[in-house]
């Protein structure tokens, strides 16, 4: 990815989706130009003129073109560097990234971090998160899915993630190519069980065939069992934004690697994973993996390897 330099004429002002509040200091930016809501051309909605197959994994026929990048300040804390990177390939969808270095580690293994629908970006700003998920030297990049927090704009208060379900996950699909910490269950279930869906008043529509029609390619239920990769769920057993069933799934989809925990509340699973247990579990998955990778070349080769 290139990043873009600040132009000489543009003074370095806070970036406008950090609240003042902000639990880390203010990262500065150059002057952005700020995203149009309508084409200027045509005078529709900017996410109206979107050329994107949502329906597909892949990229494929979808018109996704990326521009430069609008880079922040770095962040110097104690133990690692924070910075701010606004990548954009969709129309009217900048997309902010916080990529978190751990001090004195060349070329660190990444975590990419992906949170639940209704979260924006408060914790990538947050020091102690940033020191947890870095310990150990290991890098750390957090965004947000699509139509969520800042990604969220210029649509009608009636859209959002569930209702327009196969726009948000295939972008953010798209955005990735794969989704991390996003497990949510079949979606027949999930669409006619969850409290979350029945939030939105129109809420029976998603369970209508030809809604469930444009997602079925997007289900983890149809995915799960092809992960070769560690995989660690977590389920809790009173939080019903995800139903029971849609639990049941997941958990009886997943690959044969995977290490499944249950809780029977929040509480329960907080006072289990808190001190950075999680971070720790991905940390050391990734060191097995970089081993195995290393015995692997080192076997083909004859040699030794560095990975």
């Amino acid at each position: 990815m290139q990043q873009s330099a600040p132009t000489p004429q543009s003074a370095p002002v806070p970036h406008p989706g950090i609240p003042q509040s902000a639990p880390a200091p203010m990262l500065q930016l150059p002057q952005a130009q700020l995203t149009p809501g309508l084409d200027p051309k045509t005078g529709k909605p900017i996410y109206e003129t979107i050329e994107e197959n949502w329906s597909s994994l892949q990229i494929g026929d979808s018109v996704l073109v990326p521009e430069p990048t609008v880079t922040s300040g770095l962040d110097e804390q104690k133990n690692f560097t924070r910075q701010l990177v606004i990548v954009k390939w969709r129309p009217g969808d900048p997309i902010d990234l916080w990529i978190a270095l751990p001090k004195g580690v060349k070329n660190p293994p990444v975590v990419l971090y992906l949170y639940g629908h209704k979260e924006d970006t408060e914790r990538f700003r947050d020091n102690a998160w940033c020191d947890r998920v870095t310990s150990g030297g290991v890098a750390a990049v957090g965004f947000v899915s699509a139509l969520t927090g800042h990604r969220f704009h210029d649509r009608p208060m009636r859209q959002w993630f569930v209702s327009e379900l196969q726009e948000s996950l295939g972008s953010t699909v798209h955005d990735v190519k794969f989704i991390l910490d996003y497990l949510w269950g079949d979606w027949p279930r999930f669409l006619a069980d969850s409290v979350v869906v029945k939030e939105d008043p129109d809420y029976k529509n998603f369970a209508k065939p030809e809604f469930l029609q444009k997602v079925a390619a997007l289900d983890p239920v149809k995915w799960l069992p092809q992960l070769k990769i560690p995989v660690r769920m977590q389920q809790v057993k009173d939080d019903e934004s995800v139903p029971m069933g849609s639990k049941e799934a997941l958990k009886n989809a997943a690959p044969q690697q995977t290490e499944v925990r249950r809780f029977e509340t929040k509480l329960a699973m907080f006072n289990s994973e808190r001190g950075g247990i999680l971070f720790s579990w991905v940390k050391d998955r990734l060191n097995e993996i970089g081993r195995k990778s290393s015995v692997a070349a080192q076997t083909a080769t004859g040699k030794p390897s560095v990975n």
